[in-house]
């Protein structure tokens, strides 16, 4: 490694800030693909990043087991939550800038992360206000590096402006003016800024809906934001670990068996997200655009809450039926029955809940990509077509001996014809088939939902936890069969 790349202040404390993406060309009329910047990593500044804005998860977690929110009011200050690493992440993927203003500007995020998340213990009403201000004051200070941008780059100033400068000045100013409002507009106003965010993306991710000539808009580095989700969501996965490392009052065999079936369920989702289903970059639906890069971006941000729920749940059921927070001198009856989480009789049902949210998610995921059969498809009708296509298949007709040279390119060309044909048949296939199944495992962990509302013994619970591990091991197995019979 160069000395250069290895100590970032050797490229200067102050630095122009430049685009790590760009179009492989630029003309109207014509389909173009990002070209991005090689070698552009996770820096170490971005993980500490999400590591402090995974300690909030946690804490709102928290809030929602001991009862200070309800499920809408945690959904709804998750989601305005997350806004935040949304917002910081989308700059870093069209600009990079490693220089001292950058990395105060990345310790001032943090900094107004951890004052948003102060009070998140505490109930609803006292807790959101300084979320809200806080985070209202974070969506201010992103509007520092995309200054430095319009300053510096003139050919993306107007687009840089119109995606993003403006409208974080929009929900800074927002958010800051709902943090002073009477308590009952919360809930609304957090709705409102919710939907106005689905709106941005749409616009960042459509770019045809903004009247700026192709050569002045800028697309995302794919591959960064990719691994920076990635990033994200394995440390939420960590966080969840955390529900199932309880401490129980008797360590026998009902207790392991739980606490082993918790951490079952929580890797079966890991596999789900990142292991069977892996997507290549041009098949990717933010690359497609438009409502298909919206919507899996919701799905993205839906499976991470479900994957919140999901640890705080775990733990409920765990702590309650193990009696894991049991005062060891006695003093504390009241937490021996597990009484401090005002969702224990309610766990199972959420617990089911979450997971069925997170297959749900996982389902709009796959279906806003681009399918394996449909580039196969695509890649079969190009060997046939293409030129060198062509004369590979003569070349091959004239040395298998054929009487003439086009008898054996028809000949070549219905056999490859035929073999391609099958192969996307077959993909397609396997994907309704996985579809179906997809489905049948939301529906029969629903159906458990309903089942947990009227049981009572700790054995049918512990059944309870073996279905949904058995249910998620089987749509996992059923969505790897496309590697198995194909590549």
């Amino acid at each position: 490694m160069a000395e250069e790349e290895s100590f970032w202040w050797r490229r200067g404390i102050f630095q122009k800030p430049r685009a790590v993406v760009r179009w492989d060309h630029t003309e109207e009329g014509r389909m173009s693909r990002s070209v991005a910047e090689e070698g552009r990593k996770v820096t170490w500044s971005e993980l500490f990043f999400d590591l402090v804005f995974v300690t909030l998860i946690s804490r709102l977690g928290e809030a929602f087991q001991e009862g200070h929110m309800t499920l809408l009011q945690a959904v709804l200050v998750f989601r305005v939550l997350i806004e935040n690493w949304w917002d910081v992440t989308m700059y870093t993927c069209r600009f990079f800038t490693d220089d001292v203003p950058s990395k105060l500007i990345n310790g001032a995020h943090m900094f107004l992360l951890i004052m948003a998340g102060m009070k998140l213990q505490e109930p609803f009403e006292d807790s959101v206000p300084t979320f809200l201000y806080y985070s209202g004051v974070l969506h201010l200070f992103i509007m520092l590096p995309y200054i430095r941008v319009v300053f510096w780059i003139k050919e993306y100033r107007a687009f840089t402006t119109a995606t993003g400068l403006l409208p974080a000045l929009v929900k800074g100013v927002f958010l800051i003016s709902l943090s002073h409002a009477d308590p009952r507009w919360f809930v609304p106003g957090m709705a409102l800024q919710i939907v106005s965010t689905v709106l941005h993306h749409y616009v960042t991710f459509n770019c045809s809906c903004i009247k700026f000539n192709k050569a002045s808009r800028l697309p995302i580095h794919l591959e960064h934001m990719i691994e920076r989700r990635g990033c994200l969501r394995l440390i939420v996965l960590g966080e969840v670990v955390t529900g199932v490392t309880v401490d129980p009052k008797n360590i026998d065999a009902m207790a392991i068996s739980f606490i082993l079936l918790g951490y079952l369920l929580v890797f079966n989702m890991k596999l789900l997200a990142f292991d069977v289903d892996v997507v290549h970059i041009d098949r990717h639906a933010w690359r497609r655009g438009g409502v298909y890069a919206v919507t899996i971006t919701e799905a993205d941000h839906l499976f991470d809450a479900s994957i919140a729920a999901l640890g705080s749940c775990v733990k409920i059921v765990l702590t309650v039926l193990l009696h894991a927070d049991k005062d060891r001198e006695g003093a504390g009856e009241e937490r021996a029955n597990g009484s401090n989480y005002i969702f224990q009789s309610e766990a199972h049902l959420l617990l089911c809940g979450a997971v069925v949210v997170g297959l749900v998610a996982l389902l709009l995921q796959r279906l806003c990509h681009v399918q394996d059969f449909e580039l196969q498809d695509m890649d079969a009708n190009d060997v046939v077509n293409e030129p060198e296509g062509v004369e590979l298949l003569d070349s091959e007709a004239s040395q298998a001996g054929y009487g003439s040279i086009n008898e054996g390119h028809q000949l070549r060309r219905q056999e490859t014809y035929k073999e391609a044909r099958y192969n996307v048949q077959l993909a397609k296939a396997i994907y309704y088939v996985q579809m179906v199944m997809h489905v049948c495992t939301i529906l029969m962990v629903a159906g458990l939902a309903v089942y947990c509302m009227s049981i009572q013994a700790e054995y049918e619970f512990l059944l309870v936890l073996v279905a949904l591990w058995v249910l998620t091991s089987i749509l996992i197995t059923v969505n790897l069969l496309d590697e198995a019979l194909l590549f």
